[in-house]
């Protein structure tokens, strides 16, 4: 019986180095892999305002057409104390193309809007604030060109 639980415990440590190195391979991969990031080829600053009504953690994302989130400053985290209002954000150096801008109130804290069944779960909104009836809106639809600086204004709700 004690080699049984012996041989047990031996694979399951086994299994778990094996996790553990897959996950770290992965990360570094991950690493490695050439993602679209702000440069300073052609670059312009996008700034403006997020209305909100509910006090929380506030994020802007820049949205590409192939549906990632630009690399870095994706995801500018905004702490807001107050229970409605405005709060201001500033990208710097994004690069010239087409994108659309999400903002969403993170009520959970898990750093990510989240989906139900039938959509977010948690307050969103676009500039172009487009919200079609039963579906979320198509890249197109919230899509805008960055080939100057610009100055816009989202609002969450």
């Amino acid at each position: 019986m004690q080699n049984t639980a012996g041989a047990k415990r031996s694979r399951m440590k086994k299994k778990r180095l094996l996790r553990g190195t897959l996950l770290a391979a992965v990360i570094s991969l991950a690493a490695a892999l050439p993602q679209k990031a702000f440069s300073d080829v052609a670059s312009y600053s996008v700034s403006g305002t997020v209305a909100f009504h509910k006090s929380g953690d506030i994020y802007v994302e820049f949205i590409t057409p192939e549906g990632s989130t630009l690399q870095p400053p994706a995801g500018l985290q905004l702490a807001v104390k107050e229970k409605s209002g405005k709060v201001s954000f500033k990208f710097d150096q994004v690069p010239s193309g087409r994108y659309a801008l999400q903002a969403f109130r993170d009520t959970n804290g898990n750093g990510k809007l989240d989906f139900g069944a039938v959509g977010p779960k948690e307050p969103w909104g676009f500039y172009r604030n487009v919200r079609p009836l039963l579906r979320g809106p198509g890249f197109d639809e919230i899509a805008f060109e960055v080939n100057r600086d610009l100055v816009v204004d989202l609002e969450v709700k």
